[in-house]
């Protein structure tokens, strides 16, 4: 690959917290060799892009959505009704969406699109971000994953042929699902230790699978060298998760002093998802999500917000994502949302937020050292936008103030 100098007025240091000026990057194969002011890299015979104005730093990661090309908010009956080649056509447009919004890394926790969707962008047939993807969702019967409205056989992806969940009840059924995932794809595995606000009969304060089966899963995943997150809103979920091993508590609303004892000894990562649960209290009702939903989010906004400065208080490790799956509520592409959410909602500190989608996220998809920061010998993943998103974060929802996308190495956007 031809080494490219990317010129820059400024350049965002997360992972230090500061802004440095009139820098330069050297990318070549894909990576970053050298990062230094203007004229200091050995950057003979490289392809010079340079830009007059702007910020460039770290590529922004997702690390919770679901790429399954939803345009309905009626996710069950679409589920149930919509081809899924055509889902996956979908999907891949939205890959698309978000790679141009400056996102270069997505973790999928559950779409039977996303793991064809990641093949394609890595033959080359088709552009995104790097996607990881569970696959599927692990569920108890009568878990947060099992649509309770429907029957248990068409739910099951093994029995169905379609979806994204895969009941198991008891310890050697939730090896073998996990086994299955893998088998079908999976680059880590998806749990549900806690009903949610989208799953009718249960309430996000429910605790789901016993900490042996969760031990279980966790176990399998080990062997093969990847991770467990776990759909974990309720304190005894979110506990039970992490005595098993779990490495990503997602959504986690209803912490307590333990949840922070355990996650920090587990070095685990909270992802926030403040901009759905807002989303569906505010908005819900009127795009026709079920009623049970919007008062199950509207009640659970209550202590939310409380709940996240809490854990960003206590020391834990955060990242944060959407819970986006494509519809227009849920848009890919304006996954900035939440960024913008938390810290002008919960009114975290930029630079922590910036953290947590770059940095924080990183790890939580098993990619630490690799990406999140610009830094030698990490990706060449670099977005530079227009405007200072410490100062302004919401100049991230604006696609046309992402005047470039670098994803390791080769640039699909300039402006």
């Amino acid at each position: 690959m031809t080494a490219i100098l990317i010129v820059a007025p400024k350049l965002i240091d997360v992972e230090n917290k500061r802004i440095l000026d009139n820098m330069e990057v050297l990318v070549e194969n894909g990576k970053i060799k050298e990062v230094g002011k203007v004229n200091s890299t050995d950057s003979k015979g490289a392809q010079r892009i340079e830009f007059e104005e702007g910020y460039l730093m770290p590529g922004l990661i997702d690390a919770h959505l679901h790429l399954m090309g939803g345009r309905s908010e009626s996710y069950i009956e679409e589920s149930l009704i919509v081809p899924d080649g055509l889902k996956i056509i979908r999907a891949t447009n939205d890959a698309k969406a978000l790679l141009d919004a400056g996102f270069t890394t997505v973790r999928d926790c559950g779409s039977s699109a996303a793991v064809h969707v990641r093949e394609a962008i890595r033959e080359g047939e088709a552009v995104g971000p790097r996607i990881l993807t569970s696959v599927f969702i692990l569920t108890q019967t009568f878990g947060h994953g099992d649509f309770h409205s429907i029957p248990e056989n068409w739910v099951d992806a093994r029995t169905s042929g379609r979806g994204s969940a895969l009941i198991c009840d008891g310890v050697e059924e939730c090896r073998k699902a996990a086994r299955h995932a893998f088998r079908e794809g999976a680059d880590f595995i998806k749990i549900c230790t806690t009903g949610g606000v989208m799953s009718q009969k249960d309430k996000p304060e429910n605790t789901q699978f016993t900490v042996e089966e969760i031990r279980a899963i966790v176990e399998e995943a080990n062997h093969v060298n990847s991770y467990t997150a776990s759909h974990a809103q309720g304190t005894e979920g979110i506990n039970n998760a992490l005595k098993a091993g779990v490495k990503t508590i997602e959504h986690a609303i209803y912490p307590n002093e333990e949840t922070v004892k355990l996650g920090k000894e587990n070095d685990a990562v909270f992802i926030l998802t403040l901009t759905i649960a807002k989303t569906i209290a505010e908005e819900g009702e009127k795009a026709g999500y079920p009623k049970w939903a919007v008062e199950k989010a509207a009640q659970a906004m209550n202590d939310y917000i409380k709940n996240i400065r809490f854990l960003v208080s206590s020391g834990v490790k955060i990242g944060l994502g959407t819970d986006f799956f494509g519809s227009k509520l849920t848009k890919m592409g304006t996954n900035a949302r939440e960024l913008v959410a938390l810290v002008k909602d919960a009114k975290l500190d930029p630079w922590l937020v910036l953290e947590a989608a770059t940095i924080n996220n990183a790890k939580a998809c098993g990619l630490e050292g690799k990406t999140g920061v610009v830094k030698k010998g990490y990706f060449a993943d670099l977005i530079l936008v227009k405007d200072n998103p410490v100062e302004k974060i919401e100049t991230l929802l604006n696609t046309s103030n992402i005047a470039l996308v670098m994803k390791e190495g080769k640039v699909y956007k300039k402006l």
